[in-house]
């Protein structure tokens, strides 16, 4: 169990650049490092790495937003989405949203492809199970991020957006 805790903590993330090319493999905290100490100097970044950012809904109409912690190193504080999540080495964005909601808010969830979201959402117990579909991808995306020292820095990302609808409580 504590290895798996350690290989957690470590995010090895994949790196592109601006055009989609590969160029290696991360740690995440090295890359955010490094694309901040870009933009200093640069006023720019020149990399990116791959993400997933989800909303959910209640088949009420609510919606479901969270409120960052106020000890994480950027947006402190700061409403988001409801999940979102880099996408590590070797995992899909799939993969990587369901691992979030699971991690994130102890909510199990499936994907659904586009012409099965309406059947799944009318016969899924939504107090239970979270249903999601793709809905957008962007390859460059970009991202203003806020530092603990209300500094700013801007950063891109490949991102899959989802949205869903889940009626259940939040862990």
């Amino acid at each position: 169990m504590a290895q798996d805790s350690l290989q957690r903590r470590v995010e090895q993330l994949e790196v592109y650049d601006l055009a989609g090319n590969m160029l290696g493999v991360q740690p995440r905290d090295q890359f955010y490092a490094e694309v901040r100490q870009q933009y200093i100097k640069e006023g720019k970044t020149t990399r990116k790495v791959k993400s997933v950012m989800a909303l959910i809904a209640s088949s009420r109409g609510g919606v479901y937003s969270t409120r960052r912690s106020d000890i994480r190193e950027e947006n402190a504080g700061l409403w988001d989405k409801t999940v979102g999540g880099h996408v590590h080495t070797n995992t899909s964005y799939n993969n990587t949203l369901v691992t979030e909601f699971s991690d994130e808010l102890d909510i199990s969830t499936v994907i659904a492809e586009e012409s099965e979201f309406d059947v799944l959402i009318s016969s899924t117990d939504l107090e239970a199970k979270a249903v999601l579909k793709k809905v957008a991808y962007d390859p460059n995306f970009l991202s203003e991020r806020r530092n603990k020292d209300g500094t700013f820095f801007t950063t891109r990302f490949m991102v899959t957006f989802y949205f869903g609808y889940y009626d259940g409580r939040v862990g």
